[in-house]
């Protein structure tokens, strides 16, 4: 399996979905939907005395464009007494419209949107539902709403999720007539809560899914910076997989009809920056539109041939993407492989680099100041550690700097040994031994690397030392 390593910060949760919804109870009036009062003159006069009033007491923006009273219904208050609530129906010139509800002796007024009414309706007839010629379609309020994050999106359709009390805002979600459309949180009034939009692309898999965008419309939202990645691909699906907050980048997994799938890196608004092979999505996926274990299998069989080309043998059975060198368009990978006691790190090109692999093993790595994981620096240790004893009988090898590469490949180390000798050597090529070994004195004294390890080199014998 392949692994990419993220940096701390990676998140797959939209916490904005998560948020636990409390449905409003809205008004006490239950009436069949067949018998529900229709607008006239009589209603409507009673209406423009009241509402006026209602609509001010709320904090609702609502220039008043028409209104009726809908009814009154009686009930029981929490001292058992009886109360009689007044309900009627609001449409402003360019918001939404209302239904508002106000129980007798109280200074509570019940503000519910018609698509909140429209919802509440369609999961119970009896509730009313907005009915002015304003007011049609339930959801035309959101248009001017939408169309100022969203220019090009004409609102389709629209349902409320539930309303957030504590933060004064109401969910919907919207969608639009050619294109996806988005789950949306609308600032209740005197709410301090910004006007929020997430894509229904940002949705898909989560608990708060999209219903009203087709899979069509979420996955196009994606189409041209999947074709950025791949011309060809004929995209059919697509989900958001998390985000990188310290790099601003948001990454997405694209399903193809006719060829494997990718991931794509996006900036946060949205502009493509690169792609990622299902075969290296391990810690970001993996892919669900694409068969990733066949792809991990014809890479390694692919990466193992190109190891092998270059003279190291090597039966992969795991590897890491460290990161791209975008100079030279190559990736660097560590291998797992059986055969290299050592390791295996190579810079392997992509398509379309004019660049040689380069392959190189942990103590190389180490050279480069990189680390292996593969390979654990004990497994390195243990082999200096033999080696320096063979040279060097009373050296038990306590710690190493790896100081640089030498022209022939060789690996300039210090060596520190648990009773304060110190040495500089040059590990061979073959790893087999050293092309020399000098004490950290003889080192300095002949203008090669100065020992730094602190307290390396500075064992006196009582007798002399013999270097």
């Amino acid at each position: 399996m392949i692994k990419l390593s993220l940096p701390v910060g990676f998140t797959r949760s939209l916490k904005p979905l998560a948020l636990t919804l409390l449905m409003v109870a809205g008004s006490g009036l239950a009436t069949a939907n067949a018998q529900q009062a229709q607008p006239n003159d009589k209603n409507r006069e009673r209406a423009q005395k009241d509402v006026p009033a209602l609509i001010a007491a709320t904090g609702a923006t609502c220039a008043l464009a028409d209104t009726f009273f809908v009814g009154e219904s009686k009930g029981k208050n929490a001292e058992g007494k009886t109360t009689k609530t007044l309900v009627y129906e609001v449409a402003c010139t360019g918001t939404s419209g209302y239904i508002l509800s106000q129980t007798e002796g109280s200074n509570s007024i019940d503000v519910l949107s018609c698509t909140q009414a429209h919802a509440q309706n369609a999961a119970d007839p009896s509730r009313i539902k907005c009915v002015l010629p304003g007011n049609q379609p339930h959801h035309a309020w959101l248009n001017t709403l939408i169309q100022t994050k969203t220019p090009d999106c004409t609102v389709a359709d629209a349902r409320w999720l539930g309303s957030v009390p504590d933060q004064k805002f109401d969910r919907y979600e919207y969608s639009c007539t050619d294109k996806a459309g988005a789950i949306v949180d609308v600032p209740q009034a005197g709410s301090t809560y910004p006007l929020t939009l997430t894509p229904c692309l940002l949705t898909v898999g989560t608990s708060s899914a999209c219903t009203l965008s087709t899979a069509d419309q979420i996955a196009q939202t994606l189409s041209p910076q999947a074709k950025q990645a791949s011309a060809s691909c004929q995209v059919n699906n697509a989900r958001w997989l998390g985000r990188i907050a310290a790099e601003s980048t948001d990454y997405y997994e694209i399903g193809c009809a006719n060829e494997p799938g990718f991931l794509v890196a996006t900036d946060l608004q949205g502009t493509f920056k690169t792609t990622v092979g299902c075969d290296r999505a391990g810690t970001l996926g993996p892919c669900q539109y694409t068969d990733s274990a066949a792809l991990e299998q014809a890479a390694n069989t692919k990466l193992a041939n190109t190891l092998k080309a270059a003279g190291r043998t090597c039966t992969v059975s795991d590897y890491k993407v460290l990161g791209t060198q975008t100079g030279t368009n190559r990736d660097l990978i560590e291998f797992q492989c059986p055969e290299q006691t050592y390791g295996v790190m190579a810079f392997i090109p992509n398509p379309g680099s004019t660049s040689q692999a380069d392959i190189f093993d942990c103590y190389t790595a180490a050279g480069r100041n990189r680390a292996c994981e593969f390979v654990t620096e004990d497994v390195l240790m243990k082999n200096i550690d033999a080696l320096a004893k063979a040279e060097k009988k009373d050296c038990d090898v306590k710690e190493i700097r790896y100081v640089g590469i030498a022209d022939d490949d060789a690996v300039i180390l210090e060596i520190a040994c648990t009773n304060k000798r110190g040495y500089i050597a040059d590990l061979l090529k073959s790893r087999k031994g050293f092309g020399a070994i000098v004490s950290c004195n003889i080192a300095k004294s002949r203008g090669y690397e100065t020992c730094a390890i602190p307290g390396n080199g500075t064992y006196v014998s009582t007798v002399g030392a013999n270097d």
